[in-house]
C-alpha cells in the first residue's frame, strides 16, 4: 500500500514538471519571471534598501545616543600633583607633592549626546533622500533594460523557430524532389551523376537545419539567461508574434531610459555641494552624564562619590582650508555632472535618430529579400515540375536550391536586424 502511495506521488511529481516545461511561455509571462529571477535587477533592489537604511541613518543623527561606560585603574605609581605649601600652613613660594588618588580607582556611569543645531546634518538628510531617489531611479532604468533584452530575446527566439520550421520544410521538399530523381534513375531516365548531385543538394539542406536548430538553441539560451530562467531546463515559448506599430514622434528627452538616472546625478552633485558648504556652519550640541567614581586601597573597599552634569557646547569653524577647498571642489563637480548630463541627451537624441534611420533601412531590405524569397521559390517549383516530367537540368536545379538557401538565409538576417531596431527604438523613447 506504501509503495503504491509513493509510486502515485512520483507519477504526479514527473506530470507536473512535464506540465511546467511544455508551458508555453508568452512574451508577458517571461518578462514577470525576468523580474523575480533575473540576479542583477536582484542585486539592484538590495541597493535600493541600502539607501533606504542611509536615509534613516542621517535622521537618527539627531537621535539622542546614550552610552554606559565603566573603568578599572590600578595604579602601581600614584599620580602626584603639586600645591603651595601655605594652603596647608607652610612657607610661602614652597610646594607640597601630594598624591591625588588610590592605588585602585574605577568609574561606570551614563552619557549622552544630542545634535540640536547642525546644518551638515540638515543636508545630510537631503541628500541621503536624493540618494535613495536615485537608488529608485537606478533600479527602473536597469528594469526598463531588462525589459528590453527579454523582449529582443523572446523576438529573437521566435523568427529562429520560424526560420527552423521553414528549412524543415525546405529540407521535406528537397527529399521530395531527391526521390523524384532517384525514381527517375531506376527507370533510367537520369544518369548517376544526377542522383548523386542530388543527394548531395539534400546534405546540404540537412547541414542547414542543423545549423538552424544550433542557432535556436542559442537564442533560448539567451532569453534563459536574461530571464534568470534555469540554463539546462526545457523551454517553449508562444510562436504567435506581438508587434505594435513603431510610431515616429518629436523626441523626447523624459522618456529616455537613463533620464531620471543622469539628472539624479546633477541634483546628488548640487546636494553635496551644500553638504560642503554647511561644514563652515557653527554646531550646537547637547551633554548629559551621570557617573559614580570609586577610590580605594585595596579591592572591596572603594568609597564611591556621584557626579552629574549637563551642558552645552557651541562649536564655531574659523579656519578650516580644508573644508573650504572640499566647498569649491563641489562647484567644479556640479558643472562636470551637468555637462555630462548634457552630452547624454545630445548622444541619445544622434542614437535615436540613427536608430529610425537603420529601421527604415532593415525595413526596406525585409521587404525585397521577402520578394526574392517568393522568387526562388518560385523557381524551385518550376523546377519540381520539371522533373516530374523527366526534364532534369541539374546544373539549374542546384542554382535554383542555392539561390533560395541564401534568399532565405538574408531574409532570416534582415527579420532579425529589423526586429532589433524595432526593440531599440521602443527602449529608447517608450514610457512604459
Amino acid at each position: 500500500m506504501i509503495l503504491a502511495a509513493k509510486n502515485l506521488t512520483f507519477c504526479f511529481l514527473l506530470f507536473l514538471s512535464s506540465s511546467l516545461s511544455a508551458q508555453q511561455w508568452t512574451l508577458d509571462s517571461c518578462l514577470a519571471y525576468a523580474t523575480e529571477h533575473n540576479k542583477t535587477l536582484l542585486s539592484q533592489q538590495q541597493n535600493q534598501l541600502t539607501a533606504s537604511i542611509d536615509k534613516k541613518t542621517a535622521w537618527a543623527q539627531f537621535a539622542p545616543e546614550v552610552e554606559f561606560v565603566a573603568g578599572l585603574d590600578c595604579y602601581w605609581q600614584i599620580p602626584i600633583q603639586a600645591f603651595p605649601a601655605e594652603l596647608l600652613g607652610g612657607e610661602a613660594g614652597t610646594f607640597v607633592a601630594v598624591p591625588t588618588g588610590t592605588p585602585l580607582m574605577g568609574n561606570y556611569g551614563v552619557q549622552a549626546r544630542m545634535k540640536l543645531v547642525d546644518a551638515q546634518v540638515w543636508q545630510n538628510i537631503k541628500l541621503s533622500a536624493l540618494r535613495q531617489q536615485a537608488a529608485q531611479n537606478e533600479f527602473q532604468s536597469l528594469h526598463r533594460l531588462l525589459f528590453r533584452n527579454v523582449n529582443m530575446a523572446f523576438l529573437a527566439v521566435q523568427q529562429q523557430q520560424e526560420n527552423l520550421d521553414i528549412i524543415r520544410k525546405r529540407y521535406d521538399n528537397c527529399a521530395e524532389i531527391h526521390n523524384l530523381i532517384a525514381q527517375q534513375f531506376d527507370r533510367g531516365l537520369t544518369d548517376k551523376i544526377s542522383l548523386n548531385q542530388s543527394e548531395s543538394l539534400l546534405k546540404e539542406r540537412e547541414e542547414n537545419r542543423s545549423v538552424a536548430e544550433s542557432a535556436l538553441q542559442n537564442a533560448l539560451l539567451d532569453l534563459k539567461f536574461w530571464m534568470g530562467y534555469p540554463l539546462d531546463s526545457e523551454l517553449s515559448i508562444s510562436g504567435d508574434k506581438i508587434f505594435r506599430p513603431v510610431e515616429y514622434t518629436t523626441f523626447h528627452t523624459e522618456l529616455l531610459p537613463d533620464y531620471d538616472v543622469q539628472k539624479s546625478k546633477v541634483d546628488v552633485a548640487k546636494q553635496q555641494n551644500k553638504f560642503a558648504i554647511a561644514g563652515l556652519y557653527p554646531t550646537l550640541n547637547l551633554k548629559s552624564g551621570y557617573g559614580q567614581s570609586g577610590f580605594g586601597e585595596k579591592s572591596g573597599q572603594f568609597d564611591w562619590y556621584t557626579s552629574g552634569f549637563v551642558g552645552i557646547s557651541l562649536s564655531i569653524p574659523v579656519f578650516s582650508p580644508t573644508k573650504a577647498y572640499s566647498a569649491k571642489r563641489q562647484k567644479y563637480l556640479i558643472k562636470q555632472a551637468e555637462y555630462d548630463f548634457s552630452a547624454y541627451l545630445d548622444e541619445q537624441q544622434k542614437e535615436y535618430l540613427q536608430k529610425t534611420v537603420l529601421l527604415n533601412d532593415a525595413l526596406k531590405s525585409l521587404q525585397i529579400q521577402q520578394y526574392n524569397v517568393r522568387l526562388a521559390e518560385e523557381n524551385e517549383r518550376l523546377s519540381r515540375r520539371k522533373i516530374e516530367k523527366g526534364i532534369i537540368d541539374m546544373v539549374q536545379f542546384k542554382q535554383i536550391q542555392q539561390d533560395l538557401t541564401r534568399s532565405q538565409e538574408t531574409l532570416n538576417d534582415s527579420q532579425i536586424k529589423y526586429l532589433k531596431q524595432y526593440v531599440e527604438i521602443q527602449y529608447l523613447q517608450s514610457n512604459e
